[in-house]
Order: C-alpha cells, then structure tokens, then sequence
C-alpha cells in the first residue's frame, strides 16, 4: 500500500508539472523548463540587439530561431519572454509597446524587421562593398569585408550577392588562386562557396608570406657578400686609374 501511495503522488507530481506549464504558458511566465532552457541560451551568448549599435536586425532573428528550434521554444509567449530579455534600448521599448498586439511569430518576426531593417543603411553598406579593394594585405580586406556585409542584412556564408561582391574585388594574384583550384576539381570558380574561397587564400597568403621571409632571410645572407664584391670592383677600377 505504501508502494502504491508513492506511485500515486508522484503521478500527482506529474500532473501538477503539466499544468504549471499549461498555466505558466497562460500566464505569460517560465516554466522550471523553460527558465533552463533561456539560461542555455543566454549561456550560448545571443548577443543583445540594441538599434543604436551597427547590427544585422536579419541576422540577429536567424540566430535567434535557430535557437528557438534546437532548445524547443516553439510558443509565441516564450519566444516573446526570451526576446525581452536579448533586446535593449529602442528595440525593448518597439517590443512592450506592440509584443500584446501580435498574435503569431510570423507576424512578430514581420513587424520586427519591417521596423529595424535600415534601408538607408543596407544601401550604404552594399556601396561600401564596391568601393572595397583587396590592395594591402587579404587580412586586412576579409575584415573589412565581413564589417560592411553584417550590414547588408545578407547571410555572410550562404549570399550569392556577398559571394560575387568578395570575388569581384579580389586581387589578381588571389583571383587567380581560386580559378585553379576550382579548375583542379573540375568545377567553375562559382560553385565555391565563400568560406571555401576564404580558407584557400588564407592558406595561400600564409605561404606566400613564408616565401617572403626565406627570400628575404636570403637576400640578407647575401647582401654582404654582394657588398665585399662591388667594393672590389669598385677598388679595383679605382686602382686601375
């Protein structure tokens, strides 16, 4: 009997989980679950997105949902409590002034990107992008590379545009790296994905960088010698006067 009156209540334990989620849910709170659930993510370090800093509104809410999707926050109530929690500034106010007017995720993402995606700024970025030139060093153009495309609010590692754009203002030499080793394969240089074409030429600029130091750790070993021999000669035609 004592076996069966454990059993009882933990059934009944189980019962009252399920409807403090349900109630938690209707309330609008976290349940146990998902209050582990936002400190995994807050854990995993989603960035804040406030307006006022240089962000990717498209960018931030992709990485959000992705979240979303892997932790199993699926309820617009929940999602709407961990975003009041991951914005600041502007976007916290946009979000307690309309998050009870909305009534689906998709409509939330909506509203978000209609009022935090800056057209003007999209703009500045993709000229910028153009302007861009692969003439100091390729450390140097991938950084400021990836500064202006979070700004386009297109996908670093999927866009087509960003892709062609990267490709476009490449250097001769670093062109020409690429063409080969698409031709190697067997494939067009298009088919190369830009992390691909990043992690060749950051492999060929640290080879072409040991090439460097060895030719001039040579040329340093010579440079005496060719000293000695030109004030021979030098000596030698001065002495012949």
């Amino acid at each position: 009997r004592a076996a069966g009156s454990g059993k009882s209540r933990t059934d009944h334990q189980d019962q009252e989980e399920m409807y403090g989620r349900r109630d938690a849910e209707e309330r609008g709170t976290l349940s146990r679950h998902e209050e582990s659930v936002l400190a995994g993510l807050l854990k995993d370090s989603v960035p804040i997105f406030d307006p006022a800093k240089p962000t990717s509104a498209k960018a931030w809410m992709r990485k959000c949902e992705q979240y979303f999707d892997v932790l199993g926050l699926c309820s617009l109530q929940s999602r709407k409590i961990v975003l009041s929690t991951l914005l600041n500034g502007r976007a916290a106010a946009w979000l307690e002034a309309v998050g009870n007017r909305l009534f689906s995720w998709e409509r939330m993402r909506e509203c978000f990107l209609d009022e935090f995606v800056d057209v003007l700024a999209v703009e500045r970025a993709w000229a910028a992008l153009h302007r861009l030139r692969d003439n100091t060093s390729f450390d140097k153009y991938w950084t400021c590379f990836q500064q202006a495309a979070v700004l386009t609010e297109e996908d670093l590692w999927t866009s087509k545009r960003l892709r062609s754009s990267f490709y476009f203002n490449l250097r001769g030499r670093h062109k020409e790296k690429i063409l080969m080793h698409a031709y190697t394969r067997g494939i067009r240089h298009d088919d190369l994905t830009l992390r691909e074409m990043v992690d060749l030429l950051n492999v060929a600029e640290l080879a072409y960088a040991n090439d460097q130091r060895e030719k001039t750790k040579e040329h340093e070993k010579k440079a005496p010698e060719e000293k000695r021999e030109w004030r021979r000669k030098s000596y030698g035609r001065h002495g012949a006067g």
